[in-house]
């Protein structure tokens, strides 16, 4: 009779954390397996810690409080583990912030004896970020058995001797392997010759990067206007608003949900990604132009990082400067002249991602890594 494997996922918060479900949890459907997601915290007290950290006067008990109820729950789910037979184990970034306190190894190193696998992914610098310390860090370089990352800077930070537990996936977005590319071009094509929408899509902490080209991007809808009398239109899709003002960009705020990213993308014209330069930045997997490329939007972003190895000439433009107006001028004008050479562009940018960054090939991978089979 056949068993099928069980596959037990720690993750921050299923519902509201990004990086969890587009690594790991949208394969996890599409795979056989028994897949039981350990919630570290519940994802309805985890909105509310979010959106109250940062009170000064509540910050140190909620935090306090937050790391004991993380610390709780990840005892209880190491126990559940241990007594029911679970054949692989994945951890999404780190269990605990900064410490993995007894008994929490102690638990981790029974519950290692007994599975086949544990699989350690993530997909920014989280040790530069000091979202895990560095004895978490070597603690799960040392006892996964494969450690999953975005690109090449990432593994060369895990050290040489754990080098065979590397496999590189870049994280994609399954929500656009099926869109009607052609649907799309419409609507593009229709507001083409008045407006020319520009999306970025992220978290509301990564807005810190998109602040410092409001100035550019509001001297290009500027020169837009004059040269090609179109309206540049900035789509914000995030958790939380950017608050500008400015003369001729016209900026439009969307409450983020995964869904309704999905519809945004298809309908813009133009993805970007800027990159604040930072040691941190080197880290970031270029999640936001991967997502764009599924939608067959040309993309344009800061020469930082992975960035570079993901923009192309035929499809992206690289912005060296991040506050260098003249050079988002260019580069956006390289897609708005017509919409001919428009729709090429798109069409190669998604061509691209479906060569090097789909869902399916994602899919392969964890498929193979896991020794599940597709449904």
């Amino acid at each position: 009779m056949y068993i099928m494997k069980r596959i037990s996922i720690y993750i921050r918060a299923k519902e509201i954390s990004p990086s969890g479900y587009y690594r790991i949890l949208q394969y996890t459907d599409k795979l056989h397996g028994d897949f039981i997601i350990h919630n570290i915290l519940p994802p309805v007290y985890y909105k509310y810690y979010l959106s109250h950290r940062n009170i000064f006067v509540f910050s140190r008990f909620l935090s306090l409080f937050t790391y004991i109820l993380m610390y709780v729950r990840c005892i209880y789910f190491l126990i559940y583990d241990i007594l029911n037979h679970i054949d692989v184990v994945i951890i999404s970034r780190g269990l605990l912030p900064r410490i993995l306190l007894y008994p929490i190894p102690a638990l981790l190193g029974k519950l290692r004896r007994l599975v086949g696998t544990i699989i350690w992914d993530f997909d920014d610098d989280i040790l530069l970020s000091k979202e895990i310390s560095e004895k978490e860090y070597l603690f799960w370089s040392q006892n996964s058995d494969k450690i999953f990352v975005t690109h090449d800077y990432l593994a060369h930070k895990v050290s040489s001797e754990f080098c065979e537990k590397i496999v590189i996936i870049p994280t994609t977005d399954g929500d656009f392997s099926n869109i009607d590319i052609a649907y799309a071009m419409a609507l593009r094509e229709k507001d083409f010759s008045e407006a020319i929408v520009l999306v970025w899509t992220g978290s509301a902490v990564n807005l810190a990067h998109v602040i410092p080209i409001i100035t550019s991007l509001d001297y290009c809808a500027e020169e837009i206007m004059k040269r090609y009398h179109k309206k540049l239109i900035l789509k914000i899709c995030s958790s939380a608003p950017l608050i500008s003002v400015t003369k001729y960009l016209i900026i439009d705020n969307i409450n983020w949900n995964r869904l309704l990213a999905v519809d945004i993308l298809i309908k813009s014209h133009i993805g970007i990604m800027p990159l604040l330069p930072s040691e941190y930045s080197l880290g970031k997997g270029g999640f936001k132009l991967i997502q764009y490329m599924a939608a067959g939007l040309p993309i344009v972003g800061s020469g930082v990082g992975f960035n570079k190895e993901i923009i192309q000439k035929e499809f992206g433009q690289i912005i060296e400067l991040i506050d260098d107006s003249e050079a988002w001028l260019r580069a956006l004008i390289t897609f708005i002249d017509n919409f001919e050479d428009y729709r090429q562009a798109a069409l190669k940018s998604l061509d691209e991602w479906n060569k090097r960054y789909s869902f399916e090939r994602n899919l392969d991978v964890w498929s193979q890594q896991l020794g599940l089979s597709h449904k």
